[in-house]
């Protein structure tokens, strides 16, 4: 059978490094959007964990939509900028859009496993194939880590499953059901293209949540629910997102906002001390 067309956007950290602003982009008819921003201030505590400070935006964000299914993903890396980058490179070369958290482990493993053969053959190994040149990003050796959070939503099931390995956050807003709180737990746990291993899926949170249609799902990194540094009270908790939900009509609109919001800070707190990676889609 054929698939269907897919319409990707995947926005890296490292051509989004002006403080102060964001990028937005939205595709699929406006259902799914996503935006990134390196924060409003370079001189912030978490400038001490950037590993180029040439590159001081160390997030990445995907959005791939196939049919009825749409993956949203983001990574937030430390300790430069590589491995957010080049683990969402790969992820946007999927041929198909996962149907189950089955096919979605399976696409994780073909990133790692690309990205060793890659490695097996600039160190004179057994040739990679054609499909595993190193992308623009890599840097082999780099000691980059990064969370990674990928969610896939099923609007013909109304529901969404995915995995997580670190302390990005997958929220719903608009479920008369739940407050837009995490729908999973978040580890301190990071993976990084090189060492395969981190990717292993018993090392990730799995998680399958029905969601009711109208609903938002929306995944971001701890620049939002974090935007004060290392302060999740003073920073953008769950009526926050529940009122810019209700304030906006589209998914871009909605995007951009709390990534506004996620800069300037709320409840009169500072915001934008840490990089933010925004993705979200209507069920």
């Amino acid at each position: 059978m054929a698939h269907e067309t897919i319409e990707c956007t995947l926005l890296l950290g490292v051509d989004y490094l002006d403080f102060g602003e964001y990028a937005v982009a939205e595709q699929a008819g406006g259902r799914s959007a996503c935006a990134i921003s390196v924060g409003m201030d370079a001189r912030t505590r978490s400038s001490a964990f950037k590993g180029d400070h040439e590159v001081p935006n160390e997030d990445a964000v995907l959005v791939i939509d196939e049919g009825s299914r749409t993956l949203l993903a983001v990574a937030d890396a430390h300790y430069g900028h590589e491995a957010s980058h080049v683990l969402l490179e790969r992820l946007a070369d999927i041929d198909r859009v996962p149907h189950n958290v089955l096919e979605l482990v399976d696409a994780l493993r073909t990133i790692a496993s690309v990205r060793k053969n890659a490695s097996d053959a600039a160190n004179g190994g057994e040739e990679a194939d054609e499909n595993a040149s190193a992308p623009r990003s890599a840097s082999p050796g780099s000691p980059s880590e990064t969370t990674l959070l990928v969610a896939v939503v099923d609007r013909e099931a109304q529901r969404c499953f995915g995995v997580c390995y670190g302390d990005s956050t997958l929220v719903v807003a608009g479920d008369p059901r739940h407050p837009p709180i995490p729908r999973h737990s978040r580890p301190q746990i990071y993976v990084t293209p090189e060492d395969p291993v981190t990717l292993h899926p018993a090392r990730a949170v799995e998680f399958d949540l029905a969601v009711p249609q109208g609903a938002l799902v929306v995944v971001f990194t701890d620049g939002v629910d974090e935007c004060c540094y290392r302060d999740p009270a003073r920073s953008i908790q769950a009526p926050d997102l529940e009122g810019i939900a209700r304030e906006h009509a589209t998914v871009e609109d909605f995007v951009a906002s709390l990534t506004e919001a996620a800069l300037c800070g709320v409840r009169g707190n500072p915001g934008g001390e840490d990089n933010i990676a925004v993705a979200a889609t209507c069920v």
